[in-house]
């Protein structure tokens, strides 16, 4: 150490931790109640088949693994027994296997929302050229080699680096050398600012898009749009990262041990940022996935479909609670309109107008068509009169029902 009186003299905040533990608690059991519904979900349903959910599936997996294994690894470094393993073993790649292995899984989580976002640029700008083709139709395999492949070459600088040895055992649970942390901050701040501009420039070009497109976005589009907005929620945290290292780097740079010390005292927390905020992304912003997880909590089978584009959307029931409301407010209240005005019409000439009569068959049209489209609405909760209507629609009884709605509304 550069400095060991000083570092070895301070000791590590617990509030850090213990908001990590409180994260993990609540976060690790939902994220692999997530991933284990998508890996279900892809054994029955093509809709979640599709490239994005396969780079999707890679980054959950390897945020559960990079979380259990930080927790093991603060666990390990905690108690004395381990930590005195560690510390007399260092030279046999040990203790640095374990150090350097943090930033290997922010690398690969770093390009897999790279795969992400330039995925979603694609799809929804670009969907029938060649290029997003051969993505959408690669095979498991070949995005499995590319999402590992890749984030491994980039950190064989860091995975070969064995430079690294703590001075003393105290130190050890608190703080690295200061020159390790030098430069494995750089690295990390030059991989994350690549992608946080990468991903930028990705989303940039796309929400020009969607702006210059609104209007001819199909129904499919408009769903991917929906999981680029959720990975776009994600990459947020990865700026947080970026704001992180640069200040780790910033203080190495100037040798400055307090504020590197209380930093390394929150990594815990931001790395638990970093990999705790994709379930909820997915639970709040990618509705279809989200309903199979309650489904697979609530202990009910799953409704999917093979056409992620039309039938596997779920109608949602707020418009016909809607319906109902209004229903129960304005169609009493239309009743007490119209038999007022039958009744003036039949004591005064001053209701007995053209215009009068215009509007008592246009409110009688009106109570009709309500009563008819409740009629319809209800009908539908019922199996039986459902199930005969679909036996018996050769006869025009489902298409009739259709059709004189269709008049009541031109009337």
């Amino acid at each position: 150490m550069n400095d060991s009186s000083t570092t070895t003299d301070l000791i590590p905040p617990k509030w850090p931790g213990k908001v990590f533990y409180m994260m993990s608690l609540v976060s690790l059991p939902l994220y692999i109640i997530v991933c284990g519904c998508l890996l279900r979900l892809r054994s029955v349903s093509r809709a979640y088949n599709t490239t994005f959910y396969s780079i999707l599936l890679q980054h959950c997996i390897v945020d559960i693994i990079a979380m259990l294994f930080s927790l093991v690894h603060t666990l390990l470094k905690s108690l004395s027994v381990t930590r005195q393993f560690l510390f007399d073993y260092q030279a046999y790649y040990v203790a640095a296997a374990g150090y350097n292995s943090v930033y290997y899984f922010l690398y690969i989580r770093c390009t897999g929302i790279v795969f992400l976002s330039l995925q979603r640029y694609l799809i929804i700008t670009s969907p029938t050229s060649i290029l997003t083709q051969k993505v959408q139709f690669a095979t498991k395999l070949q995005i499995f080699s590319v999402y590992w492949i890749t984030p491994t070459l980039i950190s064989l600088v860091v995975l070969t680096d064995t430079n690294f040895e703590y001075e003393s055992f105290e130190s050890m649970a608190v703080i690295a050398d200061q020159e390790v942390i030098k430069r494995n901050t750089l690295m990390a701040l030059i991989v994350v600012s690549l992608t946080c501009i990468l991903c930028s420039l990705a989303y940039g070009a796309l929400f020009y898009y969607i702006r210059k497109h609104t209007a001819g976005l199909s129904r499919s589009l408009r769903r991917e749009v929906h999981l680029a907005f959720q990975v776009f929620v994600l990459l947020l945290a990865f700026f947080v990262i970026l704001l992180y290292y640069a200040f780790q780097n910033y203080f190495s740079q100037t040798h400055n041990t307090g504020p590197i010390f209380y930093m390394r005292a929150l990594y815990p927390v931001a790395n638990g940022l970093l990999s705790y905020i994709n379930p909820f992304c997915i639970l709040f912003l990618n509705k279809d996935l989200a309903r199979q997880v309650i489904r697979s909590l609530t202990c009910h089978k799953y409704k999917v479909m093979n056409n992620p584009s039309s039938t596997d959307l779920i109608p949602p029931r707020w418009p016909v609670r809607v319906f109902y409301i209004m229903s129960l407010v304005s169609l009493p209240l239309y009743f007490m309109v119209c038999g007022c005005l039958l009744g003036l019409r039949s004591v005064s000439k001053a209701y007995n107008t053209t215009f009068y009569t215009i509007l008592l068959q246009h409110c009688i049209i009106d109570i009709i068509a309500m009563c008819f489209s409740l009629l319809i609405n209800i009908q539908k909760y019922f199996v039986t009169i459902r199930q005969f209507l679909l036996d018996y629609q050769e006869y025009f009884v489902a298409a009739g029902e259709l059709l004189f709605q269709g008049v009541l509304k031109g009337a």
